[in-house]
């Protein structure tokens, strides 16, 4: 398992997520285990926005501006994460 103390994987791995975001609410339980498994493995605090992200899914397959505006907010995350 890789190690997700180091900002580069957590890059990758917030990637993946935001890659594989339900936009049908039939794909949401398998992408919140995802998400909450993510959240268990991450080893260092990481910014508020993070955290609404992995739990507002349901709230991105129903709202477009809101998925829009959440993927700009993680697109900069990673950006951020990625550049250490």
């Amino acid at each position: 398992m890789a190690d997700l103390r180091h900002p580069q994987e957590i890059a990758r791995r917030l990637r993946e997520l935001q890659r594989t975001s339900p936009t049908e609410m039939s794909a949401l339980a398998d992408w919140d285990a995802s998400a909450r498994q993510f959240w268990n493995d991450v080893g260092i605090p990481l910014p508020t926005g993070v955290m609404h992200y992995l739990h507002d899914a349901d709230t991105r397959i129903k709202d477009p501006s809101c998925r829009d505006a959440q993927d700009e907010m993680i697109r900069g995350i990673i950006s951020d994460l990625e550049s250490g």
